[in-house]
């Protein structure tokens, strides 16, 4: 089910916005953490933090809402699976659309499969990517699944700019970290691996 984001467009001080903001932040409810925390999403903020969930709101009447954020990973929203159509000719995986909404940037790129298995590939990508976003990131982990972990991986490496290396050392630190099983990847290379399965391919 899609989410409604027409209030963005509306001032501040409308009621569109005051409505779809609240809805955006009964959305955020299931985000918070045991401290009563989340990332806020404001023009201010841009997800790089942590504030009080009660403050959210004030945050995105004074600041207006991150306008670059447009897939709300953080606060509940999946990403679009690709979209893949065939039609005779070639198909079209749609994984550039899914970068757009994950970092606010576009490139424009089609990926085209070869013609002779293109069904077989289509299938495989299909498969590969309901796969990811239900597996648990670990055994008993209800908020995450591995695919929601490497979505969000991938938002905060193209917002910060962060290199190889510096995402090799978290991933490293989170895989000693989190319980035994878990299924986070032992580097930035293989962690592209596996979102190049699903059709979320991101030049990393």
């Amino acid at each position: 089910m899609s989410v409604d984001k027409s209030w963005l467009n509306s001032p501040r001080n409308s009621p569109e916005y005051e409505q779809g903001l609240n809805s955006f932040i009964e959305m955020c409810k299931g985000q918070i953490d045991s401290e009563g925390n989340v990332r806020c999403a404001c023009a201010k903020c841009k997800n790089c933090g942590l504030i009080p969930f009660t403050k959210m709101k004030f945050h995105m009447y004074s600041f207006g809402f991150y306008r670059y954020y447009t897939t709300w990973v953080y606060h509940g929203e999946r990403p679009r699976p690709p979209v893949i159509v065939v039609d005779g000719h070639a198909p079209r995986n749609d994984k550039d659309g899914v970068i757009k909404d994950l970092t606010g940037k576009r490139k424009e790129k089609d990926a085209n499969l070869n013609e002779g298995n293109s069904g077989t590939k289509s299938k495989c990508v299909r498969d590969d990517f309901e796969d990811i976003f239900k597996e648990e990131l670990y055994p008993g982990c209800t908020k995450y699944s591995t695919g929601d972990f490497l979505a969000k991986l991938m938002h905060l490496k193209a917002e910060d700019e962060l290199t190889d290396t510096s995402i090799d050392q978290l991933l490293k630190l989170l895989q000693t970290s989190l319980p035994k099983g878990n299924k986070v990847p032992p580097s930035c290379d293989v962690a592209k691996e596996m979102l190049k399965k699903t059709g979320l391919g991101h030049q990393m």
